[in-house]
């Protein structure tokens, strides 16, 4: 799984997102920070979250 693949939009460390993806045994939302974008771990840190691409439902960047 690339990073375009999993994350079809360009995302950068210090962008504010809105992310919808799953939690154990639901779906939850993480807003904040992008903190950090690790492609051979298939995850992004948001607000001190990290989440697995494959987990990500909606992701939506909410500033330019």
């Amino acid at each position: 799984l690339s990073l375009h693949d999993a994350l079809p939009i360009y995302l950068v460390p210090g962008d504010t997102v809105s992310v919808t993806h799953y939690m154990g045994d639901h779906y939850g939302m993480t807003q904040g920070l992008v903190e950090g974008l690790f492609a051979s771990d298939e995850e992004l840190v948001v607000a001190g979250r990290r989440i697995g691409f494959r987990d990500i439902s909606v992701i939506e960047v909410l500033d330019s």
